[in-house]
Parts: C-alpha cells; structure tokens; sequence
C-alpha cells in the first residue's frame, strides 16, 4: 500500500504542472545560479536520516536550478552548531544551504553556549519529512512495553548521535520524564545505532521511523512505543507518549518531541539572502520535491515525504522557537547533563 505521504506529494506534483508553475529566471540557463556551485551542507553524520534525506535532495534540487552544481558536504561538528554558526555570518549569496539537525531549535530554545545563530531570520527553503520517533529495544532485554521498561530496574544503554543533536536530547528527555534507568552514550553516527542495537551491543534507541523497519525485521529489536503521527502502516497502532504520559513533565515531552519532529528534514540558507535569490532557491526545491522521478526515489528508499514550502516552514519554525519557560528548563537541564 502507497503511504499517505507518497500519495500526497503525487497530487502535490500534479496541482504543480497543472497550475502551470514556471520557472524563476534563476532556475533558466544562464540565470543568476548557472554556472555557480551550490554547497549543501549537512549538519549531521555521513548515512543517517538527515544526510540520506539531503543527498536524495541535491541532484533533483541541482536539475531545477539548471547549468548549477549541488554539491554534499557533512559538517556534523557540536551537532551542526560550527557549520551553522558560519554560514549565519557568510555572504548572503545563495551559494550555500544547510539540512540542519533539528536538534538546533532545542539547542536555541536553551540558548546552549556556543550558538551564535538565530533561527526565526534565516532564509527558509522548506522541508522534506516529518517522521515519528521510535523507541527500539533489543529484543535480549525481554522488555515489551513502556511499563516494562520503567519498572526494570538494570540500566539500559541508549546511544544516540552527537551531544546536542536531535537523537540526543530527545533520548534524554524521554529517559528524564518518563523516568526511565538509562544511560545515554552519544557519538553513534549514520546507522551505527540501529548497528549496535542489531548486534546486541546495546539495550535500546529512540529512532526515525524510516530506520526502524529494517532493525525489526532482523529479528533483534522490538517497538515499544512512538512520538508523533506515524507514516508507516505497522507503526501507527503502536501505542503513542501523548497516550501513556501520566505526570506534566510527560505531557509535555511528549507534546514537544512529535512537534519537532514535524519540524524534520529542514533545509535553510543564510539570513539576509536577497529575496529574489531567496525566492528562486525556494522554487527549486518546491519543485525538485513535487518531481516524479524524485517521489519515485523516495518511495524506493523508503524516506516518507512531508513537504512543506519555505514560507510555512518560516511560520513553523518562529511558533516553536517561542516555546514556554517549563519547556526551555527541560531542555536546558538535558543538555547540562553528559
């Protein structure tokens, strides 16, 4: 069965060339992008969501900017934060974008030392996924259920990417609230926790949900639990944190954790870009996402599409950068905390 995120950006695609959307004079030969080369920049590990995301990204972003190049570069160091804060004071040029480790928003939320950025006043291109999280545990553990998990009294390793990333501070905030016996190892890049957890290496991980089905299938992990609205089928009857959260601290982690990830796979360009070279950067990934053969990739690379234009994003994003005080002490606390 085709997921809803598949069939909504075929009908995306198909409002698109039935509107007549044409091209911005940059996306034409010789427009102000022709001939440049435009670096993508991930702030993220080689081979996990963000960067497989980016990288089925770039080609189809570099075939509606025609005569460009767009080029992959993983800059995963501090969890972004070192690429992002350098292309917060590059030339506003278009020249370079950024998939950035939604772990940044928390990391403003919390204004974490070393953030030089401001996310509400950089150039927003869109965004190209919202999946659930989902909390794996190795089958070896005989834990089948949340209540499993917090009345078992040994201490679970979790690992997630690195200190400050999305993966991170969600696994500890989930382990915080949900008062969970965990022990939080960072540093697992691209697929190395799904990896560790296949090899019985590990106790657990909270992971996207496109990585989770290959992990179940081996026979060595087991869902327990999901943040957020899930794409894929065998997810969604999964029991939900919103459901079994109990205490305000839960709600709220809860709530949070699937509002961030609505805001995944985002992609961004420095502030102050020009709007004119904003705009044509915009309509180049509007349109490499509603492409055909880009729907296609995805379906076969098993990455859900949930698009979102630049303009909603910008919305998005401002909303959840103003977040309450009881929420930015929580995240402040877990990133205080190795």
């Amino acid at each position: 069965m085709m997921r809803k995120s598949y069939i909504a950006a075929v009908f995306f695609a198909v409002v698109l060339v039935s509107l007549g959307l044409s091209k911005s004079n940059a996306t034409e030969e010789g427009g102000y992008l022709s001939g440049k080369v435009i670096t993508y920049i991930v702030g993220a590990e080689s081979g996990g969501g963000y960067d497989r995301y980016a990288r089925l990204i770039a080609p189809f972003l570099q075939k509606h900017l025609p005569g460009s190049r767009v080029v992959v570069v993983n800059r995963p160091a501090g969890g972004g934060v070192v690429a992002l804060n350098e292309l917060y004071a590059a030339t506003p040029d278009g020249l370079t974008i950024m998939a950035i480790n939604s772990g940044l928003l928390l990391s403003q939320i919390a204004r974490r030392d070393g953030i030089e950025f401001d996310l509400s006043k950089v150039g927003w291109l869109g965004k190209a996924g919202a999946e659930a999280r989902i909390v794996l545990m190795q089958e070896k553990t005989g834990i089948r259920s949340i209540d499993d998990l917090q009345a078992d009294g040994r201490t679970k390793i979790f690992v997630t990417s690195g200190f400050g990333s999305a993966s991170y501070i969600q696994t500890k905030l989930f382990g915080d609230a949900f008062k969970v016996n965990m022990k939080v190892l960072p540093g697992f890049g691209g697929n190395e926790a799904e990896a560790a957890l296949m090899k019985g290496e590990i106790d657990g991980i909270l992971t996207s949900e496109s990585n989770a089905p290959s992990v179940i299938a081996s026979g060595t992990a087991r869902a327990i639990l999901k943040f957020g609205e899930a794409m894929i089928v065998e997810f969604r009857t999964l029991p939900d944190g919103m459901m079994v959260a109990k205490t305000a601290d839960q709600k709220l982690v809860a709530e949070k954790i699937a509002a961030m990830n609505n805001l995944g796979r985002l992609t961004l360009t420095a502030p102050d870009t020009s709007p004119e070279v904003l705009e044509m950067l915009r309509d180049a990934y509007t349109q490499a996402l509603a492409d055909p053969d880009f729907i296609t990739e995805a379906a076969r690379q098993g990455l859900p599409i949930d698009f979102q234009d630049g303009s909603a994003v910008e919305a998005g994003v401002r909303g959840f950068l103003h977040q309450g005080d009881a929420f930015s002490v929580l995240v402040a606390k877990t990133l205080e905390k190795k």
